[in-house]
């Protein structure tokens, strides 16, 4: 009980010290980490080369969606390559359960494309 109450005890007093530099963080930041200020730090960054006219250039969503659909995609194809790899060993549930995997993203996929939002 009293091994508990211990790591109770200092899980909370970790956990207010990393609440202090979280709050006070900034704070200690700007004031007592003093830092000169460099002229290069205010100039727009474009390859060492300033920018001409107007760099606000609206961009299409469609590029958007296109990369987060991809990175869906993606991310999905990282849950499948493990389940492939171990497919004979982990039963019929688990095939059942890939294949109804597959068939969700092959439909969304799908729907995607009728949709024409690519």
């Amino acid at each position: 009980m009293k091994q508990t109450l211990n790591f109770l005890l200092y899980s909370f007093l970790v956990f207010l010290l990393f609440l202090f530099l979280t709050i006070f963080g900034d704070f200690i930041k700007n004031k007592v980490i003093f830092r000169k200020e460099e002229k290069g730090k205010k100039l727009p960054y474009e390859s060492g080369v300033p920018s001409i006219g107007n760099i606000n250039v609206k961009i299409d969503i469609k590029y958007f969606k296109i990369a987060l659909l991809f990175l869906l995609f993606d991310v999905e194809a990282v849950y499948l390559f493990p389940w492939a790899m171990r497919i004979e060993k982990i039963g019929i549930f688990a095939l059942i359960e890939g294949l109804i995997f597959i068939f969700i993203l092959l439909f969304s996929y799908f729907y995607i494309l009728k949709e024409r939002e690519i």
